[in-house]
C-alpha cells in the first residue's frame, strides 16, 4: 500500500514497509487548521507475514497494524506485544 505524505513544499510517495521514512511528515486537518505533524510506524510479524502500518500517533499506527494482522491471518496469532514501533 502506497501513501501519500506532505513533506516540505511537495508530496512525498512514502511506502510502510521502506525503512526510508525517517522524517516523513502528515498533514493533520483537524482542530480547524493545517498542520504537519511526526508519524510513527509499527510493524507486526506473523506466522511468517511481514506487516506494517504508519500513522500519526503511534496508538493510531498500532492499531493498524494489527487491523492488517487480523485481516490477513487467524486473530489468534496476531499478538499486540509484538508490535515494534518507532517514531520516523
Amino acid at each position: 500500500m502506497v501513501v501519500l505524505f506532505s513533506a516540505g513544499c511537495g508530496l512525498k510517495v512514502v511506502n510502510p514497509e521502506d525503512e526510508k521514512n525517517k522524517g516523513a511528515l502528515a498533514v493533520d486537518y483537524s482542530g480547524g487548521g493545517v498542520k504537519l505533524v511526526a508519524t510513527y510506524t509499527c510493524k507486526l510479524d506473523s506466522m511468517g507475514n511481514h506487516f506494517s502500518a504508519l500513522g500519526k500517533s503511534e496508538d493510531e499506527a498500532s492499531k493498524e497494524v494489527l487491523a492488517r494482522c487480523k485481516d490477513r491471518t487467524a486473530i489468534s496469532f496476531c499478538q499486540p506485544e509484538k508490535i515494534k514501533c518507532f517514531k520516523n
